[in-house]
């Protein structure tokens, strides 16, 4: 209806928040059977639609997790599920992809030079086993570490690339877990160390600010910065705050989406950099932008050589 004013009129893929509907038994029973097909492998465009919007995984965190501020047992008990789920599936996947690439060495992060600090936004440990703990920052947490909210205590776990998921939740967790007092704040709660994606970011632990203190510095120190596959969100603008504070290194950004309209329009935002002043090159082969110090790639990270596009040595980040 409104093809030019789109972006600008909506701000979520969905016309009707079903979250908040009243929804009738016999509409119920409907919306759970089509879930259901949903996860058959047969492809199903109605139930991948309500799936996408109904369990996306990320908007869950946010509502749920804003329920440890305004007190609400329902969404603390949700996050609880929501968030051990996530974290199950990723130390199980981290497994499976670890020991599938035991000869062979892990794509993208098997060929990232040995000499570079990295910060990352992702949970899993790859980067850590290609780089060494001491060169790395998980900006959002890692699935090493758990959080007991009331003292916010943060709690290593033992053996992460062995871990058995469902013991540790059964052997350890469990125990730690106490939802049975009316009152919150008399209840016990440990969730999983991985920050949620909210705009303001919550303190988990006093760790985390010395964490970010030190992500800061290091972005700060680096003559030559690599962005592998980050979108720039809204909802990242911490992060983006602390590029956004020293654009002034030489910075590459490699992204499938790099030279979209949209994209430059974010790096204008993030870097000040007017979309016009843009240039079209090619780097290794792959569609690109210049502008000034800040280049955009278009492409996969597996596609780029990383190592070579570092020209500064042990300097560069």
């Amino acid at each position: 209806m409104f093809p030019k004013d789109a972006d600008d009129l909506i701000d979520s893929d969905s016309i009707l928040d079903i979250h908040k509907l009243s929804l009738s038994d016999t509409f119920k029973t409907v919306l759970k059977r089509t879930l259901k097909m949903g996860l058959s492998g047969e492809h199903h465009a109605v139930a991948s639609a309500l799936g996408a919007d109904m369990l996306n995984i990320e908007t869950l965190l946010v509502e749920k997790f804003l329920g440890f501020y305004n007190e609400r047992p329902a969404d603390i008990k949700n996050y609880l599920y929501i968030s051990w789920a996530l974290w199950a599936f990723l130390v199980e996947k981290q497994k499976t992809v670890l020991k599938g690439h035991q000869d062979s060495g892990l794509p993208f992060y098997g060929s990232l030079p040995n000499d570079i600090r990295a910060l990352t936004l992702n949970y899993t440990a790859f980067l850590q086993e290609q780089l060494g703990e001491e060169n790395v920052i998980y900006f959002h947490g890692g699935l090493a570490e758990y959080v007991r909210m009331d003292t916010r205590n943060l709690l290593q776990i033992e053996g992460i690339l062995d871990c058995d998921p469902a013991e540790f939740i059964r052997e350890t967790i469990k125990p730690n877990v106490d939802v049975t007092h009316a009152d919150v704040r008399q209840q016990r709660h440990v969730i999983p160390a991985l920050v949620p994606p909210l705009r303001l970011k919550p303190i988990l632990s006093h760790k985390y600010i010395e964490l970010w203190a030190t992500a800061a510095k290091w972005i700060e120190e680096a003559k030559h910065i690599v962005v592998v596959g980050y979108s720039f969100n809204n909802a990242d603008e911490h992060f983006n705050d602390i590029l956004r504070c020293n654009s002034g290194r030489k910075i590459d950004i490699v992204v499938p989406e790099a030279t979209s309209d949209y994209f430059k329009g974010r790096m204008e935002k993030v870097f000040n950099t007017p979309v016009n002043q843009f240039d079209a090159i090619k780097v290794q082969g792959m569609n690109a932008l210049k502008a000034r110090n800040l280049r955009l790639i278009s492409a996969k990270a597996s596609e780029v050589n990383i190592s070579a596009l570092f020209q500064n040595g042990s300097n560069s980040k």
